[in-house]
């Protein structure tokens, strides 16, 4: 009966036959793929089991990709925190301080403990793991003996440390070689020192240059006699030796730089980092929650990436790859069904080069890391599904963005030389800079003005002291001045940029940059373009955040989605989620239908409801079935305590604007003061304002002014059309009559659709009472719980107080005289019920009302007015039937506007109440906003042409 093979051990060794042993095979005619795993993916031994596990796994594919026997060359770094730990017991030792032993020991003990789990608790009973812990006990002996030396003699020379520290990787080799070799694989371990050489550049913190044909010729000699007989060499990372022999280390970054130099040596198909996260980003996801996994980066587009506050790779990593054209993978130890970021080159190899890059800084100090957990769905298992990658970018002229934090600014000005000139002469600008590189600082950007009377620069926060002393003292010291300079430092500043091969290939990138750095009201206070591919500015850093995700949903979330906050789900903001459900239906059974999703005339948007909160609970949208949820449904969730969270206005913000659409709106479907005092702080963000709430309007006129001169520029929206006249084109109409230069000389209106009903009815219906009326209006929905408070008339009051702000008055609510239609003796009773059963003793003073009305042909209506000078009031007043007011029916409002061009009147009538009418008011809102703020779909350039 046929079995099958399930042990890793026999899995391993039935993919290592695989791989052929040839006599004949040498380094350069072997087919190699290399694989790099750091400290974080060599952190215990659950850790190497993983590597080994991974190693397995992708031998089968690498033969299938490659097509041909492969050899597996693994790159590795020390165990996790080890390269530190060897540090502090260098630093320990040189101050004299002899706990160094007892934290030495705890290292090699650490190694001892791995590898004995490795083996199942004796690694002495293995062959291969009693050869690593005998190399371990003489490698210990032999650096405690260099830590004696340090700590006698309280001094650690360059080449004591770099010897010290390469054993991190020299353990970690030789435990996995040892792992490998047990799993049933062919596997060996090369010390990099043997056969890399680089050069010895002293007192220099950045990795040395290679010696390439010696490195070459000593690698194929190491494989022509060792290597050819395994089909996986596990090599150290990160050290190496120097011409005269000198073991010595590439430095920080050293081991991802070895794997590229290993990589270029053997001419390797691929070369992958494997490392605790999914791979590149399109910014942080820290900072935009919408950040989506890049499947591919070109090597330029990585060295900018790097450059500029993203650790993908250093420049220097790259380099030796780069020149072969070998594409890099950034992939996830611990998700290695996420296929990650691959980075290769767009152009051929030998066009590949990195000088285009900038300056070879190394700006990881303040960066923050683009590798950063985040976006990644999937599980561990080999086949699952991997982390979200690139949606459907809107433009391809952006691939990311990169944010440079913490920095500080360096400004030199107003130098006075010999002759009364105050500039900064170009030599002295030259010894400035290089006083700095002399004490390691690392200058991210560097300005001069165009009369050279000031040199500014960026440097790490860390560093700004040191920085500011340096210049100081070098001028100071500079002969041929008249006077110090003025060395200013200012602090609190941030890098954005944004990086993309063909930024300069699309016309109009830097503006559609600029414009949305503009609508979100940050400030570019310095600028800087590479005409190939970036475009970065510095920026305060309390402003750097929001201006990443304003980038990040301009050029890379797709252009006409809007993501909306509905606050108040009552019965206008049930109505209006019923309604969004309906947009959402409907453009979805156009696209399954294989059209366009927006009928002819109709906006192409993509509405989508963000979040839901009432006064107590918000829910938010998780899967992509919520885009079409009833209002019924959403208020569901808010009542379940499991799909439902405590309401938080800030954290509904965050969730609107995480740069999962290019706008934001929020809705606010709610009478509460609290909540439209928050107008002002949401459009600072960016966030436009869609309501029917009437507080903001008619209240505080600071607030008001406020609100005016946010939204005065064009870029950020407030519309209120349902605050007046619910689903009527009143503000509207208004607005276009002012706009066109027409003068308001007086508007009359019918402005409460409960009134409306109460009068309408009371005055066409003679037999019924004023009371009985009343209790129908409330029973049709139509008043507030308790009646009183729509007859006391302050409702109307604000409609008025509205238009006339918007016609440019300077009025308050307090400014405007109410009638109210509640008797005295009912003003305090707070009850509905209550007040319905007082109200019918007064059914006869209404009754004699309506009866003088009736007997001069009139009707009863409560009006609110307004004349050009401001004299405005709400009031009942009586109307012949044949005027348009005498007409109405029902709760429909009415308004008249009497203007310059319309002495007779502009009359308006319609609908004045109901869920549905204002609910549609809303939406027409919402709508309307749409139309102002999609940006068009690109269309082919047209050149213009004239003809005579």
């Amino acid at each position: 009966m046929d079995t099958e093979t399930n042990s890793p051990r026999e899995r391993t060794a039935s993919a290592s036959k695989m791989s052929s042993f040839w006599p004949w095979v040498s380094a350069a005619n072997a087919s190699f793929v290399v694989h790099k795993f750091g400290g974080t993916s060599c952190a215990n031994a659950s850790c190497y089991q993983k590597v080994q596990e991974i190693l397995s796994q992708t031998l089968e594919k690498d033969h299938a990709s490659v097509s041909q026997d492969v050899q597996q060359a693994v790159v590795v770094s020390a165990m996790g925190g080890v390269t530190d730990a060897l540090l502090e017991v260098i630093r320990l030792a040189e101050a004299g301080r002899g706990e160094y032993r007892a934290r030495f020991d705890a290292v090699v003990q650490r190694h001892r403990d791995t590898v004995a789990e490795l083996a199942g608790g004796a690694a002495s009973t293995t062959t291969a793991g009693a050869e690593f812990l005998s190399h371990l006990q003489r490698d210990a002996d032999n650096v405690g003996d260099l830590l004696r030396a340090v700590y006698l003699s309280k001094c650690a020379p360059d080449f004591y440390r770099d010897l010290i520290v390469g054993h991190g990787e020299l353990w970690s080799a030789q435990m996995l070689s040892a792992a490998l070799c047990e799993s049933g694989r062919r596997a060996g371990w090369l010390d990099a020192r043997q056969v890399l050489v680089v050069h010895d550049e002293k007192n220099c913190s950045e990795s040395p240059p290679v010696e390439w044909d010696r490195s070459k010729a000593k690698f194929n000699e190491w494989f022509q006699y060792k290597g050819k007989e395994h089909d996986v060499i596990v090599i150290t990372g990160f050290i190496a030796s120097t011409l005269q022999g000198v073991p010595t280390t590439l430095k920080r970054n050293g081991s991802d730089y070895s794997a590229s130099i290993f990589g270029n040596l053997l001419s390797a198909k691929r070369i992958t980092i494997w490392t605790d996260v999914d791979g590149v980003y399109s910014a942080d996801p820290r900072c935009v929650p919408a950040a989506y996994l890049l499947p591919h980066l070109s090597y330029t587009e990585a060295i900018e990436f790097s450059f500029y506050g993203a650790r993908v790779l250093h420049p220097k990593t790259m380099a030796p790859a780069m020149r072969k054209g070998i594409p890099i993978f950034i992939r996830n130890t611990f998700k290695p069904s996420c296929p990650g970021t691959r980075i290769h080159s767009r152009v051929p190899p030998a066009a590949a080069t990195t000088s285009g890059a900038s300056s070879g800084v190394n700006s990881a100090r303040g960066s923050y890391n683009a590798l950063a957990d985040g976006g990644g769905g999937g599980d561990d298992k080999v086949g699952g599904v991997g982390a979200a990658v690139a949606p459907a970018a809107p433009d391809a002229a952006i691939t990311g963005l990169c944010l440079m934090d913490k920095l500080s600014l360096v400004n030199v000005r107003n130098v006075h030389v010999e002759g009364g000139e105050e500039y900064v002469p170009l030599h002295i600008r030259t010894k400035l800079l290089a006083s700095l590189r002399n004490v390691n600082i690392s200058m991210v950007t560097v300005a001069q003005s165009a009369p050279e009377q000031s040199v500014c620069f960026c440097v790490p926060d860390e560093a700004a002291e040191v920085a500011k002393a340096t210049i100081e003292e070098h001028f100071s010291s500079e002969g041929g001045m008249a006077s110090k300079p003025d060395v200013e430092l200012l602090r609190g500043f941030s890098i954005v940029t944004a990086v993309g091969d063909t930024v300069n290939q699309i016309p109009g990138v830097a503006a559609k940059f600029f414009g949305a750095l503009g609508r979100m009201s940050v400030n570019a206070l310095g600028i800087a373009q590479n005409g190939e591919r970036i475009i970065s500015v510095l920026v305060e850093s309390s402003g750097a955040r929001r201006a990443v995700r304003a980038l990040h949903t301009e050029f890379l979330m797709p252009p006409r989605r809007i993501n909306l906050c509905v606050i108040g789900a009552g019965l206008v903001g049930g109505e209006l989620l019923d309604q969004l459900a309906g947009w959402q239906r409907r453009r979805a059974e156009r696209e399954a239908a294989g059209g366009p999703p927006a009928a002819p005339g109709e906006v192409d948007v993509d509405l989508r409801v963000a979040c839901v909160m009432n006064s107590r609970r918000m829910a938010v949208q998780r899967k992509r079935e919520s885009l079409a949820l009833s209002g019924a449904e959403w208020n569901a969730l808010l009542q379940d305590e499991t799909s439902s969270r405590p309401a938080d206005v800030k954290e509904a913000m965050g969730t609107l604007t995480n740069g999962t659409a290019a706008y934001s709106v929020v809705i606010d479907c709610t009478s509460n003061d609290a909540i439209a005092a928050q107008y002002p702080a949401w459009l600072r963000a960016g966030v436009h304002v869609v309501t029917p709430n009437k507080k903001a309007f008619s209240g505080d006129l600071a607030l008001w002014d406020r609100l005016q001169a946010l939204t005065a520029p064009g870029h950020l929206h407030l519309f209120h059309e349902t605050t007046v006249g619910a689903g009527l084109p009143i503000i509207s109409t208004l607005h276009t009559l002012l706009d066109t230069g027409d003068r308001l000389t007086n508007l009359e209106g019918v402005f409460s659709g409960t009134l409306s009903f109460i009068l309408n009815t009371f005055c066409a219906q003679p037999d019924k009472r004023f009371s009985e009326v009343v209790r129908e209006a409330q029973q049709l929905g139509y008043t507030e719980p308790n009646p009183k408070d729509d007859m006391e008339g302050t409702d109307v009051a604000r409609k008025v107080c509205i238009l006339a702000r918007v016609a440019g008055l300077r009025i308050s609510l307090a400014d405007i005289p109410v009638q109210s239609l509640v008797p005295e003796a009912l003003r305090g009773i707070a009850q509905g019920p209550q007040f319905l059963d007082a109200l019918q003793a007064h059914d006869a003073h209404f009754d004699a009302l309506r009866k003088e009305a009736a007997a001069q042909n009139s009707v009863l209506r409560f009006v609110g007015t307004c004349d050009e000078q401001g004299n405005a009031k709400a009031e009942m007043r009586s109307y012949p039937t044949s005027h348009p007011f005498g007409s109405l029916q029902g709760a429909d409002n009415c308004v008249a506007f009497t203007t310059a061009r319309y002495p007779l009147g502009l009359v308006i009538q319609g609908a004045g109440a109901g869920a549905a009418v204002t609910a549609a008011g809303v939406m027409g809102d919402v709508v309307e906003l749409s139309r102002r703020i999609i940006r068009p779909p690109p269309g082919p350039a047209t050149p213009a042409v004239f003809e005579l």
